[in-house]
């Protein structure tokens, strides 16, 4: 019998009315580069849950729980969605790339193209539990052209230093990012938040301090 995905009771899908009452929109950030990450929800209560049942028990039904969020903050004629793609041991071991999964559900939502250009290192440490000093950045081969303009999407952002990896590798200027979750506060120190920009609204020029 389907189930929620983030609780797991039974006869209601995606998400139980209760789950869906925990959810909340999420924030904007810059890094001081500029790379602007948007995400659906914020990181706490169902919102998490469905990421690590995604992430790591491959429960698909988090997918379209976690889509529409997303595809919100798509803005209009945005020119792809560039998934970004787990490290292939991650993805053999819990066989699931939940990036290109939620790429293609806000594609499908949103009618933008999704071009999947990166592909990944076979693995770099989790970024979850390790001081921002002590993170490697991942590596990322580029296999198709990236449109400017496009939108990097990933499953939840810690300290945006996959995102800001991603963006690195294509090369191509004015990228932002797009996340199922983000908390509150990012374990990133060169960031600040924006709130919530209007789709389509350009980010500030961020200066370091």
């Amino acid at each position: 019998m389907i189930g929620c995905a983030a609780c797991g009771r039974l006869g209601v899908a995606p998400l139980c009315t209760s789950c869906t009452g925990t959810l909340t929109p999420g924030r904007d950030v810059v890094t001081a580069t500029g790379l602007v990450i948007r995400s659906g929800l914020l990181h706490r209560d169902a919102a998490r849950r469905l990421v690590h049942n995604l992430k790591y028990r491959g429960i698909e039904g988090a997918v379209p729980a976690l889509a529409p969020a997303m595809a919100a903050r798509v803005a209009p004629h945005t020119p792809a969605l560039v998934p970004v793609p787990r490290a292939s041991l991650r993805r053999v071991r819990f066989g699931i790339d939940p990036a290109r999964r939620l790429a293609a559900a806000v594609a499908r939502l949103t009618g933008t193209e999704v071009v999947d250009a990166l592909r990944p290192g076979l693995w770099w440490p989790r970024h979850a539990t390790r001081p921002p000093e002590a993170r490697d950045e991942p590596r990322f081969r580029v296999v198709a052209g990236v449109p400017p303009g496009s939108v990097l999407v990933d499953d939840v952002v810690t300290t945006g230093s996959t995102l800001l990896a991603a963006a690195r590798a294509t090369g191509v200027p004015a990228l932002s990012g797009l996340v199922a979750t983000a908390p509150g506060r990012l374990a990133l120190q060169a960031w600040r938040p924006l709130g919530r920009l209007q789709t389509g609204e350009t980010a500030p020029t961020v200066v370091h301090p």
